[in-house]
């Protein structure tokens, strides 16, 4: 058995009994009175209670784009709904739209999200780069590659700040990517640059996003008796072969600190990013630097 070992920063996780800061007969009836004190309650680190107010200013029909965001952000397990929501309350908000897609997205519900967007054909200049973004990376995850590269040829041409000039030149490596990958019989994995949010790069993941191969598969066998593991993907048509260098240079996606790896045969869905590097005597093609933990 191998245990990898990572450090990662970990959210504490909303829990119900967090919600309930505010007893029921105390809520407000009127959701801008709930608004406002719930955003009070906030600015004074009175989370529990801000969110037990968020939710009530939602609850009466708010007709303010921040509680939902704010209450989204919150509450993530309840984001497509409140979001949804959102758009049926003011459906003349594109932002509050675009925001709706985001969650969609992240949730990899590429056909709702295109369906929400398709009728969008006219945003303001400052939302059309998001538009496109949003676009492209529904076509990306529906592997409607045709559409993914006029949509990310759009975000180069909309892009009118830096941070938009760079997300728009990684998108279309990206694209690129995927289309080689796919042609090879590989299933890659959705990049981070297609899963709804702008995509945050730490200091120090910078050169490793951009040189790394991501990929979905099933792990087959993991073939130990060595210091360097190598793990048996198969992928799409193909069988990849990588190579466990260095545990402690692993990201594991999604948070936690730790993957639990068994040595054999073995049938486990992944999602898994690695660097090219061929080694002809482990007929490996690349180094693993990110994983989802293995699901039994």
């Amino acid at each position: 058995m191998l245990l990898l070992f990572i450090t990662a920063i970990l959210l504490p996780a909303v829990t119900s009994a967090q919600t309930g800061g505010v007893a029921a007969k105390n809520l407000p009836a009127d959701a801008v009175d709930a608004e406002r004190k719930a955003f009070d309650a906030l600015r004074a680190g009175n989370r529990a209670e801000g969110i037990a107010l968020l939710a009530r200013a939602v609850e009466l029909g708010s007709r303010s784009a921040r509680v939902y965001r704010e209450y989204a952000s919150l509450q993530p397990a309840r984001a497509e709904a409140t979001m949804a929501r959102a758009a049926e309350l003011v459906p003349g908000d594109i932002t509050i739209r675009l925001d709706y897609v985001s969650v969609l997205l992240a949730s990899r519900k590429s056909a709702k999200a295109l369906e929400v967007l398709t009728p969008m054909t006219q945003v303001p200049p400052d939302l059309a780069f998001r538009r496109a973004h949003l676009r492209a990376s529904a076509f990306l995850q529906a592997d409607r590659l045709t559409e993914a590269k006029e949509e990310a040829a759009r975000m180069v041409q909309r892009a009118m700040r830096a941070e938009d000039e760079v997300l728009a030149d990684r998108f279309v490596r990206a694209v690129d990517d995927y289309a080689t990958l796919r042609a090879t019989g590989v299933m890659p994995t959705i990049p981070a640059v297609a899963r709804g949010a702008t995509p945050a790069v730490r200091t120090g993941e910078w050169q490793l996003a951009q040189s790394l191969v991501e990929i979905d598969g099933r792990i087959t066998n993991m073939v130990c008796g060595s210091s360097a593991p190598v793990l048996e993907i198969a992928s799409g048509t193909v069988v990849v072969r990588l190579v466990i260098d260095d545990p402690k240079a692993i990201l594991i996606q999604g948070g936690g600190r730790t993957a639990d790896f068994k040595c054999g045969r073995q049938n486990a869905p992944v999602s898994i990013g690695y660097v090219p590097e061929a080694n002809a005597s482990r007929r490996t093609v690349g180094k693993v630097r990110s994983l989802s933990p293995p699901q039994r």
